[in-house]
C-alpha cells in the first residue's frame, strides 16, 4: 500500500476506522451526541451540569496539560532509520513521556507514519 501513495493509505485508514466504529457501535451502542453530566463531590453533594456534547465536556472538565506530553513514534520508512531521533510535526514536549511514566502518569504510544518527519 505504501507504493500506492498517501491518498490510498488515508482512504484505507478511513475504511478501517469506519469498520472499527461499526463493530464498537454494535457491541457498545452508538456514541451519544449529548449526555447528562452529574456527579457527587467529595462532600457527597449532588451536582448536575446539563446535557453536554463530548467536546463541551472536555473543554469544561478535562485539565490535562497536553503540552507536557510527548508522542513516541515508530516510523518504519527508509527515510527514518531505526536508532535515530527525529522531530515529528504535531508532536511536542520531547522527553517527558518516559519521565511521566516513571512518576505514575499515563503514557501513550502510537504510530504516526503519515506525518512528515524532519531532521
Amino acid at each position: 500500500m505504501a507504493a500506492e501513495g498517501v491518498a490510498a493509505q488515508r482512504g484505507h485508514k478511513r475504511e478501517v476506522l469506519a469498520a472499527v466504529h461499526r463493530v464498537l457501535s454494535i457491541h457498545l451502542g452508538a456514541p451519544p451526541q449529548r449526555f447528562l453530566w452529574q456527579w457527587e463531590d467529595r462532600n457527597r453533594e449532588f451536582h448536575r451540569d446539563g446535557r453536554l456534547t463530548p467536546a463541551e465536556f472536555a473543554a469544561a472538565y478535562v485539565r490535562l496539560p497536553l503540552d507536557e506530553y510527548v508522542c513516541l513514534v515508530h516510523d518504519p520508512r527508509d527515510s527514518s532509520p531505526v536508532g535515530r531521533t527525529f522531530t515529528v510535526e504535531y508532536c511536542s514536549g520531547r522527553g517527558r513521556a518516559a519521565a511521566g511514566h516513571r512518576r505514575g502518569r499515563p503514557a501513550g504510544w502510537g504510530s504516526r507514519g503519515e506525518h512528515p518527519v524532519t531532521r
